[in-house]
């Protein structure tokens, strides 16, 4: 084994014949780290520009713009961002557009966020209103289908109504009034209101004990 000053002279030696090499190497992690800042940098300024843009569209909202609004939206949507907010406003940008009777548009618009990951699962819940616009059209078989394969990720609430909503149709009722019935205990366990599961439980004719 070499000494202290040997190896620190070889160290040396290595460094000095290979200096150019080093010199490169150097540079380039420079360059790298440049380039991530710049990144950075560029998605914050996006994420600032998404941020005024759907505040504009909000304000609009609020003053009953709607096709002003939907214009933003949809100037919002075509850009690359992967921001929350290009979600949040086209999950607004899909109910106005079913509003105004564009159920098609509506439906691609969420079958794109749908396709998008973020901390706020914004996809989730454009797959509930995609199974909801499908219940609305009478088309079954296609909320069904997107219900069973998103059931796993799907709040547990959530996809319950829309199971016991497509049982109903099935003809399902007692299976369905069950599902009613659990939902109504699981959002009084949780200080939400049972109303609108109550109704829906009421429409049904009750299953014999």
């Amino acid at each position: 084994m070499e000494d202290g000053p040997n190896r620190y002279t070889n160290l040396f030696r290595w460094m000095v014949k290979n200096k150019i090499f080093i010199s490169i190497s150097s540079i380039l992690v420079i360059f790298s780290l440049i380039l991530v800042a710049f990144n950075n940098m560029q998605r914050i300024d996006e994420e600032k520009d998404m941020a005024v843009s759907f505040e504009k569209m909000v304000e609009f909202l609020q003053t009953g713009k709607y096709f002003e609004a939907i214009e933003i939206a949809e100037t919002i949507q075509k850009t690359k961002s992967n921001s929350e907010y290009k979600n949040l406003s086209g999950l607004l940008l899909a109910q106005l557009l079913i509003f105004n009777n564009q159920e098609a548009e509506a439906e691609d618009v969420l079958l794109s966020i749908i396709k998008t990951k973020g901390d706020l699962k914004l996809n989730q819940v454009a797959t509930v209103r995609l199974i909801r616009l499908y219940i609305s059209q009478n088309e079954y078989a296609k909320a069904h289908e997107i219900a069973q394969k998103n059931k796993v990720t799907l709040p547990t609430n959530s996809f319950k109504e829309i199971l016991a909503d497509l049982e109903v149709n099935k003809g399902n009722h007692e299976v369905a009034y069950r599902l009613y019935e659990e939902l109504i205990m699981q959002a009084r366990g949780s200080g939400q209101s049972p109303e609108l599961f109550i109704l829906k439980k009421n429409n049904l004719n009750k299953p014999e004990k």
